[in-house]
């Protein structure tokens, strides 16, 4: 999840700086209060939350074999961190916003919506992917279009030089 290191090393960045901003300070005579924090803090804070989520995620996909719609993927996670509403996070993170959210409670598709509500986990964000056989074609129509392309050129070059 590249936006979630992101989001993390920027606030590690602006804690870096505050304690440097702090040390000039205190040379000058200004007072700085910092969190004291143990050695854990930052694996109880940080990543076992964002551990948490992950492995109710993929609890939830019953190894590739729950419905798409049913979970959310690396994509649906990262998308959080692409808007805004990843800055209601907090640093430490706050474990009650809204993409730390677990419940066995799934919104019926027709309720889903980008804000969680109540008790329920965040749901699929944009896009649910339905699985089908035209899936093959869509996922590589620019190849199909190029061999069709290239039969049509070696058809007309064929034809050019007969005549």
């Amino acid at each position: 999840m590249p936006e979630c290191l992101c989001y993390i090393f920027h606030n590690i960045a602006n804690e870096v700086y505050e304690i440097l901003n702090s040390n000039a300070h205190h040379v000058s005579g200004e007072t700085h209060q910092t969190v004291a924090r143990d050695e854990e803090s930052f694996l109880r804070e940080v990543i076992s939350p964002i551990y948490g989520v992950l492995f109710e995620e993929a609890r939830r996909n019953k190894m590739g074999k729950a419905s798409h719609s049913r979970w959310r993927n690396d994509d649906d996670l990262n998308e959080y961190f692409w808007s805004d509403k990843c800055f209601k996070l907090g640093w430490p993170m706050d474990p009650k916003a809204d993409f730390f959210r677990h419940s066995d409670e799934i919104q019926p598709a027709n309720e889903r919506t980008n804000q969680a509500t109540g008790g329920r986990r965040k749901p699929k964000t944009n896009f649910v992917e339905v699985r089908t056989f035209l899936h093959l074609y869509r996922s590589f129509d620019r190849m199909w279009i190029f061999f069709i392309l290239a039969l049509q050129v070696v058809i007309m070059r064929n034809y050019v030089f007969l005549i």
